[in-house]
């Protein structure tokens, strides 16, 4: 059993939306985006929270687990910041918001 862990750089994109629909939406676009930086983009994760039912609004996020590469990095950055302004302004019923965590130990 191999218990070595790696550093990653970790991007998260997060979606709160009026709907689910729209999350899922969010998350196909990206999930795309995501695939064709592989193998950069070691793994990517997403979840939909539904903590607070009575809320209006529904929250998601994608995470993207990148190679510790400081080029990689900044160009996936500048990319999924783009695509995010994309897809706020074509998705009108949702709100993105970019965090960079940095690096992690996965």
């Amino acid at each position: 059993m191999n218990d070595e862990s790696i550093d990653t750089y970790q991007v998260t994109v997060s979606c709160r939306a009026t709907n689910e629909a729209a999350i899922k939406r969010v998350f196909k676009i990206l999930s795309g985006f995501g695939e064709a930086w592989k193998p950069g983009l070691l793994f990517m994760t997403s979840s939909l929270s539904d903590k607070n039912k009575t809320s209006p609004y529904k929250l998601g996020e994608i995470a993207f687990f990148l190679d510790n590469n400081p080029l990689l990095i900044h160009t996936f950055t500048l990319a999924v910041n783009i695509v995010s302004q994309y897809i706020q302004s074509s998705v009108s019923e949702c709100v993105l918001d970019l965090h960079e965590t940095g690096v992690v130990n996965t």
